[in-house]
């Protein structure tokens, strides 16, 4: 099974996203800042850990199917990004939906800080990793004659 430069480049886009998700997100919400907040309660503590747990599962998995799947490059190339725009695209509806259930993009006390230029890190992440799918996408899209890339 022969990977072209346009799908090579595809795989590569895709799994700084879910490195991202297999990585950093239980590098940046397993510490005092989300999991061991001493103000959360145990039930959001759960919840916490459980998402955690779900995204880093996820990102494995995308990388696994980017990298080691037998299936075809297409078909891997496809179910990754689907499940990173079903997650970014979550987090974009929590954002939205914050003022019906009383959320925050950060706490105003401890929590991760904004950006120098006052963005929150968690949404400009998010808003960076549509744009990576965006490019994907593109750079996926078939041909004319049918065949992708």
């Amino acid at each position: 099974m022969t990977v072209n430069t346009r799908q090579q480049w595809v795989r590569l886009l895709l799994s700084l996203a879910s490195g991202s998700l297999a990585i950093v997100v239980p590098l940046v919400d397993l510490n005092a800042s989300h999991l061991l907040h001493p103000d959360w309660s145990m039930h959001a503590r759960f919840h916490v850990l459980w998402a955690v747990l779900v995204f880093s599962m996820m990102g494995w998995y995308s990388l696994y199917l980017l990298w080691l799947s037998p299936w075809t490059i297409m078909t891997r190339i496809r179910i990754v990004m689907v499940m990173m725009l079903i997650i970014n695209s979550a987090f974009l509806a929590t954002t939205a939906l914050r003022s019906f259930y009383g959320g925050a993009l950060a706490d105003e006390h401890g929590g991760v800080p904004s950006l120098p230029n006052g963005w929150d890190p968690n949404l400009t992440v998010v808003i960076a990793t549509l744009l990576l799918l965006s490019l994907t996408g593109w750079l996926s899209k078939e041909k004319k004659n049918g065949s992708a890339f």
